[in-house]
């Protein structure tokens, strides 16, 4: 989003909020934007500092040896894994993506992480807004490109939601199937198209591709969100695949 756009966007939302709010009442914004944080705010800025070691440790070992802590951790991995997360600078989004992915993978391929030359780009002036952006987005592409080949233009094409969409998961799987990204597996022949599409979203989500998961009374996952940056990654991925254009005709019809 351009600056002016921002500014414009902060300004009408700062308005709707102070004329709706109670007198007393207290509005916490959070932005990436420090234009966005100097149009809302009356009082100066609060800069979030990075995450101790441990504390990014404590993200990337809950995804990466399992949530509720079933997954053994193997000395080996957990040494490998410790200098992967010293390579996140402190940053939340990165250490819990690479956690998500490197859920049961090889020993081979926490090496390729650890060892990607992805980390020593645009690395240096960590502390500036657009350079930190950078080194995430950075660090979000060691996620894709260990994706599946299959699941690589799942994940692209949801660059055609909005930020901030709540996505629909069943829409989604048939939006997938309509476009033939579904592909059947040897071990999946059984499965209904339907039934791959849900293990390619689960898969995502599992990987923290998606987010803020909401279920049913039954427990059962039925709609997402991605993170902004996760949804920059996805459109910079996307190419020619998709294009917004697509999706607004799609909604129309």
């Amino acid at each position: 989003m351009c600056g002016t756009r921002v500014v414009r966007n902060g300004l009408s939302l700062k308005i709707l909020l102070t004329e709706a709010g109670a007198k007393g009442s207290k509005i916490l914004v959070t932005t990436r934007s420090r234009k966005v944080a100097k149009v809302m705010g009356v009082v100066e800025a609060y800069d979030l500092g990075e995450l101790s070691e441990d504390d990014c440790w404590s993200l990337f070992k809950q995804r990466a040896f399992n949530q509720q802590g079933e997954k053994e951790e193997k000395p080996e991995l957990v040494k490998i894994g410790k200098q992967i997360v010293s390579k996140c600078r402190g940053v939340a989004l990165a250490a819990i993506t690479l956690g998500g992915l490197l859920l049961d993978a090889s020993e081979e391929t926490w090496l390729e992480i650890r060892d990607s030359q992805l980390w020593e780009l645009d690395s240096k002036h960590i502390s500036e807004p657009e350079a930190k952006e950078n080194f995430i987005l950075n660090t979000l592409r060691l996620s894709y490109f260990h994706l599946p080949a299959v699941l690589k233009p799942c994940f692209a094409y949801c660059s055609l939601f909005p930020k901030d969409h709540v996505i629909d998961k069943e829409t989604l799987i048939q939006l997938w199937m309509a476009q033939g990204f579904i592909i059947q597996s040897p071990q999946w022949i059984h499965k209904s198209m339907e039934g791959m599409g849900e293990e390619n979203f689960r898969y995502l989500l599992g990987r923290c591709l998606f987010q803020d998961e909401q279920k049913d009374e039954e427990g059962n996952i039925i709609s997402c969100k991605m993170h902004d940056l996760v949804h920059d990654l996805a459109q910079s991925v996307a190419g020619a695949l998709v294009s917004v254009a697509s999706l607004i005709t799609m909604t129309k019809n």
